[in-house]
Protein backbone atom coordinates (compact mmCIF):
# COMPACT_ATOMS: atom_id res chain seq x y z
CA UNK A 1 0.00 0.00 0.00
CA UNK A 2 2.72 2.21 0.89
CA UNK A 3 4.33 1.48 -2.20
CA UNK A 4 1.57 2.25 -4.49
CA UNK A 5 1.24 5.55 -2.64
CA UNK A 6 4.58 6.60 -3.03
CA UNK A 7 4.77 5.75 -6.90
CA UNK A 8 1.76 8.12 -7.46
CA UNK A 9 3.15 10.59 -5.59
CA UNK A 10 6.22 9.88 -8.06
CA UNK A 11 4.27 9.71 -10.98
CA UNK A 12 2.21 12.93 -10.33
CA UNK A 13 5.28 15.17 -9.25
CA UNK A 14 6.82 14.03 -12.43
CA UNK A 15 3.66 14.97 -14.54
CA UNK A 16 3.45 18.42 -13.38
CA UNK A 17 7.12 18.75 -13.67
CA UNK A 18 7.10 18.18 -17.50
CA UNK A 19 4.00 19.59 -18.86
CA UNK A 20 4.35 23.14 -21.14
CA UNK A 21 6.55 23.15 -24.00
CA UNK A 22 9.97 22.61 -22.49
CA UNK A 23 9.81 25.36 -20.30
CA UNK A 24 11.11 28.11 -22.69
CA UNK A 25 11.58 31.54 -21.28
CA UNK A 26 8.90 32.65 -24.19
CA UNK A 27 6.07 30.47 -23.11
CA UNK A 28 3.73 30.81 -20.09
CA UNK A 29 1.03 28.19 -18.72
CA UNK A 30 -2.46 29.76 -18.90
CA UNK A 31 -5.29 27.33 -17.19
CA UNK A 32 -3.43 23.91 -18.21
CA UNK A 33 -2.86 25.57 -21.58
CA UNK A 34 0.90 26.30 -22.80
CA UNK A 35 0.60 29.96 -23.89
CA UNK A 36 3.51 30.64 -27.07
CA UNK A 37 4.63 33.66 -28.42
CA UNK A 38 4.94 34.75 -31.76
CA UNK A 39 8.59 34.13 -32.32
CA UNK A 40 8.19 30.42 -31.11
CA UNK A 41 5.97 29.67 -33.49
CA UNK A 42 7.05 31.49 -36.89
CA UNK A 43 10.66 30.20 -36.33
CA UNK A 44 9.17 26.41 -36.44
CA UNK A 45 5.95 26.28 -37.90
CA UNK A 46 5.78 22.81 -39.18
CA UNK A 47 6.22 22.26 -35.59
CA UNK A 48 2.69 23.66 -34.65
CA UNK A 49 1.23 22.40 -37.56
CA UNK A 50 -2.18 20.81 -37.43
CA UNK A 51 -2.40 21.70 -33.36
CA UNK A 52 -4.45 23.36 -31.77
CA UNK A 53 -2.41 26.58 -30.07
CA UNK A 54 -2.63 29.68 -28.09
CA UNK A 55 -0.30 32.22 -29.01
CA UNK A 56 0.01 35.74 -26.95
CA UNK A 57 1.14 38.76 -29.22
CA UNK A 58 0.65 42.35 -30.28
CA UNK A 59 -1.93 43.33 -33.40
CA UNK A 60 -0.02 45.28 -35.81
CA UNK A 61 -2.63 44.98 -38.44
CA UNK A 62 -6.34 44.48 -38.54
CA UNK A 63 -8.24 43.61 -42.34
CA UNK A 64 -9.81 46.81 -43.47
CA UNK A 65 -12.23 44.17 -45.21
CA UNK A 66 -14.92 42.75 -43.05
CA UNK A 67 -12.25 42.23 -39.99
CA UNK A 68 -11.69 38.85 -40.96
CA UNK A 69 -7.88 39.05 -40.70
CA UNK A 70 -4.92 40.48 -37.95
CA UNK A 71 -1.31 40.29 -38.02
CA UNK A 72 0.13 38.97 -34.46
CA UNK A 73 3.53 40.13 -33.53
CA UNK A 74 6.22 40.86 -31.00
CA UNK A 75 6.56 44.62 -30.30
CA UNK A 76 9.41 45.39 -32.12
CA UNK A 77 9.76 42.60 -34.38
CA UNK A 78 9.12 41.20 -38.18
CA UNK A 79 7.86 37.58 -36.86
CA UNK A 80 4.47 37.91 -37.66
CA UNK A 81 1.80 35.01 -37.49
CA UNK A 82 -1.49 35.93 -39.59
CA UNK A 83 -5.04 34.90 -37.80
CA UNK A 84 -7.91 34.83 -39.35
CA UNK A 85 -11.79 34.28 -37.55
CA UNK A 86 -13.19 30.76 -37.70
CA UNK A 87 -16.26 29.04 -36.67
CA UNK A 88 -18.15 31.40 -34.56
CA UNK A 89 -15.26 33.97 -33.90
CA UNK A 90 -16.44 37.58 -34.42
CA UNK A 91 -15.11 39.59 -37.02
CA UNK A 92 -11.90 41.67 -35.55
CA UNK A 93 -12.07 45.48 -34.32
CA UNK A 94 -9.35 47.80 -35.39
CA UNK A 95 -8.97 49.06 -32.19
CA UNK A 96 -7.51 46.31 -31.42
CA UNK A 97 -4.41 47.46 -33.39
CA UNK A 98 -1.43 48.24 -30.87
CA UNK A 99 -2.85 46.08 -28.27
CA UNK A 100 -1.52 42.41 -26.65
CA UNK A 101 -4.38 39.68 -27.36
CA UNK A 102 -4.61 35.86 -26.72
CA UNK A 103 -5.61 33.71 -29.45
CA UNK A 104 -6.71 29.66 -29.43
CA UNK A 105 -6.88 28.30 -32.27
CA UNK A 106 -5.71 25.55 -35.23
CA UNK A 107 -2.72 26.68 -37.02
CA UNK A 108 -2.92 25.32 -40.43
CA UNK A 109 -0.42 25.35 -43.46
CA UNK A 110 -1.59 26.04 -46.69
CA UNK A 111 0.37 25.22 -49.98
CA UNK A 112 0.40 27.31 -53.10
CA UNK A 113 1.48 25.82 -55.74
CA UNK A 114 0.80 25.61 -60.04
CA UNK A 115 -2.35 24.32 -59.43
CA UNK A 116 -3.23 27.26 -57.25
CA UNK A 117 -1.79 29.62 -59.37
CA UNK A 118 -3.94 28.10 -62.00
CA UNK A 119 -7.38 28.74 -60.20
CA UNK A 120 -5.83 31.97 -58.93
CA UNK A 121 -5.47 32.94 -62.70
CA UNK A 122 -9.09 31.63 -63.77
CA UNK A 123 -10.46 33.47 -60.54
CA UNK A 124 -11.17 30.40 -58.73
CA UNK A 125 -8.99 31.11 -55.47
CA UNK A 126 -9.94 30.45 -52.42
CA UNK A 127 -11.17 33.39 -50.92
CA UNK A 128 -11.43 31.77 -47.81
CA UNK A 129 -7.75 30.61 -47.57
CA UNK A 130 -5.51 32.47 -49.80
CA UNK A 131 -6.43 36.49 -50.24
CA UNK A 132 -3.43 37.24 -48.55
CA UNK A 133 -2.65 39.99 -50.87
CA UNK A 134 -5.53 41.63 -48.60
CA UNK A 135 -3.07 41.62 -45.20
CA UNK A 136 -0.92 44.07 -46.95
CA UNK A 137 -0.20 47.23 -46.28
CA UNK A 138 -2.45 50.07 -47.33
CA UNK A 139 0.75 52.31 -48.75
CA UNK A 140 1.43 48.59 -50.71
CA UNK A 141 -1.78 48.25 -51.59
CA UNK A 142 -1.70 51.86 -53.28
CA UNK A 143 2.00 51.21 -54.74
CA UNK A 144 0.74 48.03 -56.36
CA UNK A 145 -2.23 48.87 -57.76
CA UNK A 146 -3.84 46.06 -55.78
CA UNK A 147 -6.25 48.25 -53.85
CA UNK A 148 -8.58 49.05 -57.41
CA UNK A 149 -7.97 45.39 -58.41
CA UNK A 150 -9.45 44.16 -54.57
CA UNK A 151 -12.64 46.32 -55.36
CA UNK A 152 -13.34 44.71 -58.83
CA UNK A 153 -12.57 41.39 -57.09
CA UNK A 154 -9.60 40.47 -59.13
CA UNK A 155 -6.09 39.76 -58.76
CA UNK A 156 -3.47 41.16 -60.39
CA UNK A 157 -1.39 40.17 -62.61
CA UNK A 158 1.67 41.18 -60.71
CA UNK A 159 1.03 39.51 -57.66
CA UNK A 160 0.13 36.20 -59.70
CA UNK A 161 3.85 36.45 -61.46
CA UNK A 162 5.43 37.20 -57.98
CA UNK A 163 3.57 33.98 -56.69
CA UNK A 164 4.85 32.06 -59.87
CA UNK A 165 8.27 32.87 -59.27
CA UNK A 166 8.51 32.61 -55.39
CA UNK A 167 6.78 28.83 -56.23
CA UNK A 168 9.34 28.60 -59.64
CA UNK A 169 12.02 29.08 -57.10
CA UNK A 170 11.17 26.34 -54.31
CA UNK A 171 12.69 23.67 -53.88
CA UNK A 172 9.64 21.81 -52.70
CA UNK A 173 6.91 22.92 -55.85
CA UNK A 174 5.04 24.90 -53.54
CA UNK A 175 5.47 27.70 -50.89
CA UNK A 176 3.64 27.96 -47.60
CA UNK A 177 1.39 30.05 -45.85
CA UNK A 178 0.63 29.30 -42.12
CA UNK A 179 -2.66 30.77 -40.16
CA UNK A 180 -3.76 30.80 -37.07
CA UNK A 181 -7.73 29.85 -37.48
CA UNK A 182 -9.27 31.59 -34.20
CA UNK A 183 -11.70 29.06 -32.30
CA UNK A 184 -11.54 31.86 -29.23
CA UNK A 185 -9.80 35.34 -28.91
CA UNK A 186 -9.06 37.07 -25.25
CA UNK A 187 -8.29 40.55 -25.47
CA UNK A 188 -7.28 41.34 -22.08
CA UNK A 189 -4.70 38.65 -21.18
CA UNK A 190 -3.56 38.57 -17.40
Amino acid sequence: MTTRILSMMILAAALFSCSGNGGGEDSRTSQNTTVLQVIQVSENPAQYTDQEITVEGMVTHVCQHGGKRLHLSKDGSDEMIRVRTGGNTSPFERELEGSTIRVTGIFVEERMDQEYLDKLKKGAGSSASHDHEGDSTPEAEQATGEQADKEQGQVSEAYIQELAAKINNSEKGYISEYWLTAESVDTNPQ
